[in-house]
């Protein structure tokens, strides 16, 4: 019975990495300033980038795309 509570640990710390590691995002910005001769020319953007992928048990079954 020694094996229960260590297969219990086990599977509680799969799901919580799958629940808070598996997936993320963050943003940037860039500003761009380029000298002409009429002066500065300056223009930025924001962007947000994202991730994810499926969870670890997931990876090894067929796709069914």
């Amino acid at each position: 019975m020694r094996s229960f509570p260590t297969i219990i640990i086990i599977i509680a710390v799969y799901f919580g990495y799958e629940a808070f590691f598996n997936h993320g995002s963050w943003k940037y910005k860039l500003t761009l300033v380029v000298e002409t001769p009429e002066g500065q020319a300056v223009g930025s953007a924001v962007r947000k980038v994202s991730t994810q992928r499926d969870p670890i048990i997931l990876q090894f079954l067929p796709s069914l795309t």
